[in-house]
């Protein structure tokens, strides 16, 4: 497929961060421009420094640590098992598809070591990941940033499209405090890069009441006792579509939940794969939240 990365690229300019430039922008000022020079990029404005390595921008500190670091194989493998594409992604795919045109320049938040969806012809994909290891192996890419959703090099109002597949759960702190302040900063950064009439599409797992309220007694204590296992914090729907109304202004939602067979059975967490139940059993709803600005 002819992305428009390789059209821009085929146009005279001399680097992939030639062809990239119109999108890209420093992750503290926003400005454009970034000079990339050998392993490292740099910010003339802010002089914000950032690294370069194996066609991946590094946002963050490439020294940081993901709990998928190792597990991206894992993820890569189950993800596209009969029960859990059922549940998480068959239709969810589909509708990511059918909202895509061609030419559009679409994030996916989280996007991991690949993404399944097909993309339309001429369309620039960019992804972002704050796993090293997954981002760096991800070839279905055409730029690729190893850094978190709380500050993106990309420049405003120059986006069409962020997709988020589960990965609003992720952005989490050492505090249920902090994992808030972690996705308000999100929902910021969506907003300044969205276009106006863009869409913003969040897939999330939305915990049941009573597991919710377990989780706010009891996420904290557990964070401490257990640590990076717990790379997790549930949103209800209703934190979700809150977040919405204060950072996206006055965008438009639209939510969907998904459905699966009751007797579909799944690992309610991917890291665990020997443990499977039924979808009548699992204790969140599956849902999609679609905000156009």
């Amino acid at each position: 497929m002819e992305t428009r990365a390789n059209v821009v690229a085929q146009a005279g300019y001399g680097s992939p961060h030639d062809a990239h430039a119109e999108v890209l922008a420093c992750p503290r000022c926003h400005a454009g421009s970034l000079r990339v020079a050998g392993d490292e990029f740099r910010c003339p404005r802010c002089g914000f420094e950032g690294g370069y390595r194996n066609d991946v921008y590094l946002v963050m500190d490439d020294r940081s640590k993901s709990y998928f670091d190792e597990l991206h194989g894992t993820m890569t493998a189950q993800n596209a098992k009969e029960g859990v594409n059922e549940v998480f992604y068959a239709k969810q795919f589909a509708y990511i598809e059918e909202i895509l045109q061609p030419g559009m320049t679409i994030v996916d938040i989280g996007c991991g070591p690949s993404v399944g969806y097909r993309r339309p012809p001429g369309s620039l994909l960019i992804g972002v990941d704050p796993s090293y290891e997954s981002i760096a192996v991800n070839r279905s890419v055409d730029l690729r940033i190893f850094g978190g959703a709380q500050a993106l090099p990309i420049a405003t109002a120059s986006v069409d499209v962020i997709v988020c597949f589960y990965s609003i759960h992720h952005m989490i702190g050492s505090s249920i405090s902090e994992t808030r302040d972690n996705v308000s900063a999100a929902f910021r950064e969506f907003k300044r890069i969205v276009k106006p009439g863009g869409k913003i599409v969040v897939f999330e797992v939305n915990p049941y009441w009573l597991f919710w309220a377990a989780e706010q007694l009891f996420w904290g204590l557990t964070r401490r006792l257990f640590g990076k296992p717990i790379d997790f914090y549930f949103w209800s729907r209703h934190g979700l579509k809150q977040l919405g109304r204060q950072y996206l202004g006055n965008a438009k939602l639209e939510a969907e939940h998904y459905h699966a067979p009751w007797r579909t059975t799944f690992p309610p967490a991917f890291s665990i794969q020997w443990l499977r139940m039924p979808f009548l059993l699992y204790p969140f709803h599956v849902a999609r939240y679609s905000w156009t600005l």
